[in-house]
């Protein structure tokens, strides 16, 4: 027994990570069948990776920015390359490579606060990642938001080191990791507070510094600027088209963005998401901060690299405010690594100041985000999931031994007949040629003389549309949905309207 609490004792750091990471696991693939997300957007890139990974393409860009006309960078779809390579037979494997990212995440979490807040503010950082709802929900999500926790991670990471050591490598990977997350998307571009907070309390007077910075931003944006150069550079045009002139289409009135509203409810809601699971907790977190570091300021107590979190955070969040699109908790993923240590930091505070106050406040953070985090866990339900199982099924038993092609009604009900592709695509059941197969919401059936193979109300209905010609289904509205169609249209979209002539 002595021997055992010796040997605990020692390697207490140890011991610590491996039962964090375990609790991450088991929060994370926790009624995974249920939670992992099949919305349009997800089965969209993930036909997109399986077909390049079939065909030996590689993606120069990725998804249109939801923000304006314009693509963001072909890095996320490699990535979903990557991880669908690792077992290419499961439909699910890209998700679960993701939630595998969002679990190494909590352990690097340990490391990097381990830096900052020593061993034992390492444990809990990691302790609060391993917990975070907003961790658990965007883990299981397989959407180009999804990386941004890690990079901004990776930013941070190459900010404490070069504070540490002054070594001028990691300004190319600081750089390196905000152009990475800038071109996967829109919201990376945030990280770059991190460059100018780095600058601000460093003073870097070696040019290369600066110099390597830049050619590490510039490096992720290669593939899109080589899209661009074959493609009259259109992303580029359509950024400044947004930039300058359509985002102030958009009024911050009609958004709800006043300084008050986004302050006092925004943040304490999203902070709460975060870690604490609530918003009050979530704001309190908010007013612990900025106590903290004006008591801190006055003493002149404020480290290096707290100074970066917080002039970084404040940048980050001034951003969002004036960011002219609805603000959702996935635009907050770059931030999550920023807000995690800075509660650490708060907790840290009162622990130093009275042990049993700190233990107090862990149990209360922790007991309220698990209560969150169950509630999600326990209610979660994947209802497209269940469906394309349906309904592959029921067109294998109807045509048994035939392949299909699928046809999408003026592409309103894309956000099921894409899922049924990328079903159909894993089976070896999909072809251009194969018998087509229409999906289309009952009430658009009136003018459709096609026989109906499934229908559920207010989900959608299955046709039998072969009887059909490629012409006549043009007519009717019929939107052809096969992988190469999809990739076209995203990776080739403009070439296609230029052999067309339009303008």
């Amino acid at each position: 027994m002595k021997k055992l609490s010796s040997y605990i004792h020692d390697r207490w750091y140890v011991l610590s990570i491996l039962c964090i990471l375990s609790l991450a696991v088991m929060l994370r693939f926790a009624n995974y069948e249920n939670r992992w997300g099949l919305a349009y957007d997800q089965a969209h890139d993930a036909v997109i990776a399986r077909y390049a990974i079939q065909e030996g393409k590689i993606p120069l860009v990725g998804p249109f920015s939801s923000a304006g006309p314009f693509q963001t960078g072909g890095e996320w779809y490699w990535l979903l390359m990557i991880l669908t390579a690792f077992y290419p037979p499961a439909i699910v494997t890209p998700w679960i490579g993701m939630t595998v990212l969002y679990v190494i995440f909590v352990g690097l979490m340990v490391l990097i606060a381990t830096m900052v807040f020593g061993k034992k503010g390492g444990i809990l950082a990691g302790l609060f990642s391993a917990v975070s709802t907003a961790q658990i929900v965007q883990g299981v999500n397989l959407t180009n938001q999804s990386p941004l926790a890690l990079i901004g991670l990776g930013a941070l990471w190459s900010s404490f080191s070069y504070i540490q050591t002054k070594n001028i490598r990691f300004a190319f990977l600081l750089g390196l990791f905000v152009g990475l997350g800038a071109t996967i998307h829109l919201q990376g571009v945030g990280l770059g507070a991190l460059i100018v907070m780095t600058v601000v309390v460093t003073l870097p007077r070696d040019y290369r510094w600066y110099m390597l910075a830049a050619a590490g931003f510039f490096i992720p944006f290669i593939p899109l600027i080589i899209y661009d150069i074959e493609n009259d550079f259109i992303n580029i045009s359509g950024f400044f088209q947004y930039y300058l002139h359509d985002q102030y289409k958009i009024p911050f009135e009609v958004l709800g963005r006043r300084w008050l509203t986004y302050a006092s409810e925004f943040w304490p809601g999203i902070w709460g998401y975060v870690i604490g699971g609530h918003s009050i907790l979530g704001g309190l977190f908010m007013v612990s901060v900025g106590a903290i570091s004006l008591w801190h300021g006055i003493q002149k107590k404020l480290s290096k690299e707290i100074i970066l979190l917080l002039g970084s955070g404040a940048i980050m969040a001034t951003l969002l405010r004036y960011t002219r699109t609805p603000l959702f908790e996935s635009y907050v993923v770059f931030m999550h690594p920023v807000i995690l240590l800075l509660s650490v930091w708060v907790v840290k505070y009162i622990g130093d100041k009275s042990r049993m106050s700190g233990v107090v406040t862990i149990v209360v953070i922790l007991t309220l985000t698990l209560q969150a985090d169950i509630k999600h866990i326990l209610t979660a339900t994947n209802r497209t999931a269940i469906l394309m199982d349906v309904w592959r099924n029921e067109l294998t038993m109807l045509y048994s031994g035939e392949k299909f092609s699928v046809y999408d009604r003026t592409y309103i009900t894309s956000s099921k007949s894409m899922p049924l592709v990328l079903y159909l695509n894993e089976a070896g059941l999909f072809h251009e040629d194969g018998r087509k197969i229409g999906v289309m919401y009952a009430t658009m059936s009136g003018d459709i003389h096609h026989p109906v193979l499934y229908e559920e109300a207010m989900v959608g209905e299955l046709v039998d549309i072969s009887s059909s010609t490629s012409g006549q289904l043009a007519e009717a509205g019929w939107i052809p949905m096969g992988p190469s169609e999809i990739y076209r249209t995203t990776q080739h979209w403009y070439q296609g309207r230029r052999k067309t002539g339009t303008p």
